[in-house]
């Protein structure tokens, strides 16, 4: 950073990727001209700072043949025990997940935290966990029926939208419940085979299987 600094390059975006020591970086938004600048200079300076460090620096998108990268993400993820945030949309499109497991700690999933992972079928939810938000698991195709844990008690708008594989559905827990959390789940996203409804929420609301 400190070096991009120098040359007036600003990065916005950050991360750790799919792949082992696989990393984004990106310049901020700008014009052509001085985007196609930031980029070379960018490139330029990552080199030369893993070469200080005798590391090498690989700026191909998939470097490593059959190793999950470019934002496919792993088929299982271990986030670290004593985790208690999930970055918002952090595995959002990891299209090899498959199954993960909500560390103990962390009360609620952000938005978009785990959408259109399609190949996602196990989620392993603890308790302690409070809230789903919005569109968290969106789009999951392949996400198998998952069970709430007991301290679940609100679940955000279209959570669970076109998680056709969801079959089995217990809702007794849960006290607030977003539009659209569950619609188009099921065999046909025809909705859930079991249904179990809370007391807590006497209506079941518009567009909701």
């Amino acid at each position: 950073d400190e070096q991009l600094w120098r040359l007036g390059v600003l990065s916005k975006t950050k991360h750790n990727e799919g792949a082992p020591c696989q990393h984004e970086l990106a310049p901020i938004y700008t014009d052509a001209s001085s985007a196609c600048d930031a980029n070379q200079l960018t490139m330029m300076v990552m080199k030369k700072c893993a070469a200080k460090h005798n590391l090498v620096c690989l700026l191909h998108e998939k470097p490593f043949a059959g190793v999950g990268a470019n934002g496919r993400g792993p088929e299982v993820f271990v986030f670290p025990s004593d985790l208690t945030e999930i970055p918002y949309a952090f595995c959002s499109g990891w299209e090899n997940l498959k199954e993960v497991e909500i560390p103990v700690n962390v009360k609620v999933i952000p938005e978009n935290a785990f959408s259109e992972c399609r190949n996602l079928e196990k989620v392993i939810l603890p308790e302690g966990l409070e809230t789903i938000e919005s569109c968290a698991f969106y789009r999951c195709n392949n996400l198998q029926d998952v069970t709430f844990p007991d301290s679940l008690k609100t679940i955000g708008y279209a959570a669970f939208l076109e998680c056709y594989n969801f079959n089995k559905l217990n809702l007794n827990q849960i006290t607030t419940l977003g539009e659209r959390a569950f619609e188009r789940i099921g065999a046909g996203a025809n909705g859930p085979e079991e249904l179990i409804w809370t007391s807590a929420i006497p209506v079941i609301p518009n567009r909701q299987f």
